[in-house]
C-alpha cells in the first residue's frame, strides 16, 4: 500500500501533474501602534508540505533577524508581525520574503518566488483652499511631510455620484502640499464637494494606504458691497462700490440694477472691476439719472463653472449738491463792471456750470444782466454791464449747481454782494476823544507817514507830528474805531515812540509797525497791546507790510532798504548794490500778499524785486516808471499785480512794475506838488493828494478814482485844506478812506 501510494505520488510528481512550488501572489499591510502586519496571499499547493523556512531580507540581501518579527504560514496565507514598534519591521522599508515548503516523504523542497513587502506610510490630508484659473478648479490640499518623500501620488475623487475618472484631473506635488487641478472647464465644477483620497507612491517600494477622507469644495462666492462714491464725467454718472476682496477672484461681474419703477436694462451701464472695487458706468447720460435711488445687487462671474448668488444691495444714488457759498470779495474794472468773486467749498462730483438766483430790494434781477464763470473753489458772477450791478445796493445771491442733463441741485446758502465804493460825501472826524490833540497826524516832512487800518476800521494806528521832519509826538492807537484812544507807552524804550514817522499794520490790525526817524522799527503782534523793537538803528522815513503782516519793508533814507519776513523781528539791510541818491530812498512798499518789492529814490530811480531770496544784488532797475526822467520822487503804491502809483513832486504816474510799458502820466494840474499816493490792495480804489499856493497860502487836496485809475474825481468833502501837513491813505479793502491832517477823518 505504502508503495503504490509512493508509487502513484511519483508517477503524478514526474508527470509534473503536482503544485508542489507555494507562489506568493498578493500582499495586505497594516500598521497599528506602529507594529506593521504582512498578510500574503500565496496559491495553494496539492499537498500540504511537512515544514515551511522563512527568510526575509532587506533591500541589499541582507537576512532580518528572526528576532524583529514573528510569522505563521498556512497552505494559503503568511502572516509577518513585527515584535516591536520601535525595533522590529519599519515603515517605507522594502523587505523581500521568500519560504522553502519540504515534503519529507519526497526528500525535497521548494523555493517561492521572492515577495517584496513593505509598509508605505500614507499621507495624512489637513486643510485645502480652492483657487480659480482659466475656467479650471484647483484644490491645493495641505498634507503632512512624508519621509522619505513619495515619488507621486495615486488619486480617488469621488462626486455624489460616484468616482469621478483621473482623465478629469491632474496631480502636482511639493513636501507637504498636494495640488489637483481639473484637466478641463468642466473636470471639476462648483458647488460640488467632492471626497478625496491620496495614497502615496513610493517607486520601487509600493504604495501606501488611501490617506483620511477630506472634502473639497470650490463655492461661488456672492460679492459683498461696501460704501461707494459718484463720480460725473462728461454728464456719465458712475458708481464706483467698494468691495471685500475674496479668494479665488472671479473673470466677471454681473448686475442687477433697480430704479423705482423696476429693473434697468444691462444696455444702459457697464461694468468693470479691481479687486476691491467694481465700478459701474452709465453708457449714456441717460443711463443713470441724478436723484433716483438705485438698487444694485452683484453676481460673480466663474467664466463656464457657473455665477455666484447675487451680493447684498447697495443703494447708489447721484444727488446733485448745492454749493456753499462763503464770504465774497467785489471788484470794479475800468469800465465800471462789477465782480462779485465767491469762495465756495468744491463740490465732488464737481458741477458742469452754475445758475443764480439774485435779487435786489426790489425783487428778483434778470439773468441777462449778469454772466457766471467757476472754478473748483471760486464762483464769479459778473455784470454784463455797468448797469448789471450798482454800487451801495444790497444783493441776495443764491446759487445751484448744474449737472449737464443730469439735472440741478437745490440753492445754496444765502450771502450778501454789495459794492461799497468809498464815499466821498461823508467823512468823520474820530480823534475828539484825544485830549490835547498834537498839532498834526501822520509822519511830517518827507515822510510817507499815513496811518495802518484795518478792514473792519477797528484797530488804526497813526504817528502825531509837530509838522517838521524831526517829529517828537508818539504814536496814537485805536481798538474801537476812534470812540478812544491810546498813546503807545507799553514795550518801548523811546518815550511814547517819540520820532514816529510811519506806521502801516496788517488787514486785521493784529500786527501793527511803527518806524522812528532816528531810532529803530517797532512792531506789535497783539493789535497795538505792547510793543517790541528790531535792534538796527537807522534813520527810517517810512514801512509797509504785506496784508498778513509777515513782510515789512522800511525805507531808511540815505541809510537804505532793509527787510523782515518774520514780523519785524529781525530786519536785513537790502539795499541795491552801488545805489546812492540825494535824501535817499523816499519810499519802500510790498505788495499785498509779500511776493515783491519796490522802491524808489528821491532822484527818480524805481527799484523792483521778488522776495523770493532777496538780497542786495536781487533789485531791477524799472526806467519805465519814470519814463520823463523825473527828479522828486515823493510816494510809492503796488498791486499784487503790479500795478504801480507813483508820486512826484510835479506829477503822478500810473503803470505796472512788472512790465516794460512805460507808466502812464496822470492828467495834472501845472504849479501843484504831490506827495501821498495810496491804492486797495485790489487796484481798484485809488488816491493822491497835491499841494499849491495861492495869495502865499499854502492849500491841500486830493483825487480819488475807484476804477484802476481810468477816471479821477475831486475829494469835495470839506476837509481842512489849508496850512496842514497831510496824508491820505486807502482802507486794503478799498470801500473807505483816512485823511489825516490836524485830526484823522475817516470817510463813509
Amino acid at each position: 500500500m505504502s508503495f503504490t501510494t509512493i508509487s502513484t505520488f511519483n508517477s503524478i510528481f514526474f508527470n509534473n501533474s503536482l503544485n508542489l512550488k507555494p507562489v506568493l501572489v498578493k500582499l495586505n499591510v497594516s500598521n497599528t501602534s506602529g507594529i506593521i502586519t504582512f498578510n500574503i496571499n500565496m496559491t495553494k499547493t496539492t499537498f500540504a508540505p511537512d515544514t515551511y523556512i522563512m527568510n526575509i531580507t532587506d533591500s541589499l540581501g541582507i537576512d532580518i533577524s528572526t528576532s524583529v518579527y514573528t510569522y505563521t504560514i498556512t497552505q494559503t496565507n503568511i502572516i509577518i508581525v513585527s515584535t516591536s514598534s520601535s525595533t522590529g519591521l519599519q515603515q517605507n522599508t522594502l523587505y523581500k520574503v521568500q519560504i522553502r515548503a519540504f515534503y519529507n516523504s519526497l526528500g525535497k523542497d521548494y523555493y517561492s518566488n521572492v515577495f517584496p513587502c513593505a509598509y508605505c506610510l500614507p499621507p495624512t490630508l489637513n486643510s485645502y483652499n480652492s483657487t480659480f484659473s482659466n475656467n479650471m478648479i484647483s484644490f491645493v490640499i495641505n498634507s503632512t511631510q512624508l519621509t522619505p518623500n513619495p515619488a507621486g501620488y495615486l488619486a480617488v475623487v469621488k462626486d455624489p455620484s460616484g468616482t469621478i475618472l483621473q482623465s478629469r484631473y491632474g496631480i502636482t506635488f511639493t513636501s507637504g502640499i498636494i495640488t489637483i487641478t481639473a484637466s478641463s472647464s468642466s473636470g471639476l465644477l462648483a458647488n460640488i464637494n467632492y471626497t478625496i483620497n491620496l495614497a502615496a507612491v513610493y517607486g520601487g517600494i509600493g504604495t501606501s494606504e488611501p490617506s483620511n477622507s477630506i472634502i473639497c469644495k470650490f463655492n461661488l462666492t456672492a460679492p459683498t458691497l461696501n460704501s461707494y462714491i459718484t463720480t460725473l464725467n462728461n454728464n456719465i454718472i458712475t458708481f464706483t462700490i467698494n468691495i471685500t476682496p475674496f479668494t479665488p477672484a472671479p473673470t466677471s461681474y454681473t448686475g442687477l440694477i433697480t430704479d423705482p419703477s423696476g429693473t434697468i436694462s444691462q444696455l444702459r451701464y457697464g461694468i468693470t472691476f479691481t479687486t476691491t472695487t467694481i465700478v459701474i458706468t452709465a453708457t449714456s447720460s441717460t443711463g443713470f439719472l441724478a436723484n433716483i435711488n438705485y438698487t444694485v445687487k452683484l453676481a460673480a462671474v466663474y467664466g463656464t463653472l457657473g455665477t455666484s448668488a447675487y451680493s447684498n444691495n447697495q443703494i447708489c444714488n447721484f444727488i446733485p449738491q448745492p454749493p456753499i457759498l462763503q464770504t465774497p470779495s467785489l471788484s470794479i474794472d475800468s469800465n465800471s463792471i462789477i465782480t462779485f468773486t465767491i469762495n465756495i467749498t468744491p463740490l465732488t462730483p464737481a458741477p458742469t456750470s452754475y445758475t443764480g438766483l439774485i435779487t435786489d430790494p426790489s425783487g428778483t434781477i434778470s439773468q441777462l444782466r449778469y454772466g457766471i464763470t467757476f472754478t473748483t473753489t471760486t464762483i464769479e458772477i459778473t455784470a454784463t454791464s455797468s448797469t448789471g450791478f450798482l454800487a451801495k445796493i444790497n444783493y441776495t445771491v443764491k446759487l445751484a449747481a448744474i449737472y449737464g442733463t443730469l439735472g440741478t441741485s437745490a440753492y445754496s446758502n444765502q450771502i450778501t454782494c454789495n459794492y461799497d465804493t468809498f464815499n466821498n460825501n461823508t467823512w468823520s472826524i474820530i480823534t475828539s476823544s484825544i485830549s490835547p490833540l498834537p498839532p498834526y497826524f501822520g509822519g511830517g516832512g518827507y515822510s510817507k507817514g499815513g496811518v495802518g487800518v484795518s478792514n473792519d476800521r477797528k484797530y488804526i494806528i497813526a504817528p502825531a507830528n509837530d509838522g517838521t521832519q524831526n517829529t517828537k509826538n508818539g504814536v496814537y492807537i485805536t481798538n474801537n474805531s476812534g470812540s478812544s484812544w491810546t498813546k503807545v507807552s507799553t514795550g518801548v524804550i523811546h518815550t511814547n515812540l517819540q520820532g514816529a514817522v510811519s506806521s502801516c499794520c496788517s488787514i486785521t490790525g493784529q500786527y501793527m509797525f511803527v518806524a522812528l526817524g532816528n531810532e529803530y522799527l517797532y512792531y506789535s503782534s497783539n493789535y497795538g497791546v505792547s510793543f517790541n523793537y528790531s535792534p538796527l538803528a537807522k534813520h527810517y522815513t517810512v514801512v509797509s507790510c504785506s496784508s498778513d503782516g509777515s513782510i515789512v519793508i522800511i525805507g531808511g533814507g540815505t541809510d537804505g532798504i532793509f527787510y523782515s519776513n518774520n514780523y519785524g523781528q529781525t530786519i536785513t539791510n537790502i539795499t541795491p548794490a552801488g545805489v546812492t541818491g540825494q535824501y535817499g530812498w523816499l519810499d519802500a512798499q510790498v505788495s499785498p500778499d509779500g511776493s515783491f518789492v519796490v522802491a524808489g529814490l528821491f532822484a527818480g530811480s524805481v527799484y523792483y524785486s521778488s522776495t523770493g531770496n532777496i538780497n542786495s544784488n536781487t533789485w531791477t532797475l524799472k526806467t519805465n516808471m519814470n519814463p520823463a526822467g523825473l527828479s522828486g520822487l515823493q510816494s510809492l503804491s503796488v498791486t499784487n499785480d503790479g500795478t504801480t502809483l507813483i508820486g512826484f513832486i510835479s506829477s503822478v504816474y500810473l503803470g505796472n512794475i512788472k512790465g516794460v510799458v512805460n507808466a502812464s502820466l496822470i492828467p495834472n494840474l501845472t504849479n501843484y506838488y504831490y506827495y501821498n499816493t495810496s491804492m486797495s490792495d485790489n487796484g481798484y480804489t485809488m488816491v493822491y493828494y497835491y499841494s499849491y499856493t495861492s495869495n502865499s497860502i499854502n492849500y491841500m487836496g486830493a483825487k480819488y478814482s475807484v476804477n484802476k485809475g481810468n477816471s479821477w474825481s475831486n475829494i469835495s468833502a470839506t476837509l481842512p485844506t489849508t496850512n496842514v501837513s497831510t496824508n491820505i491813505t486807502v482802507s486794503r479793502d478799498g470801500k473807505f478812506m483816512v485823511y489825516s491832517s490836524n485830526n484823522i477823518y475817516i470817510s463813509g
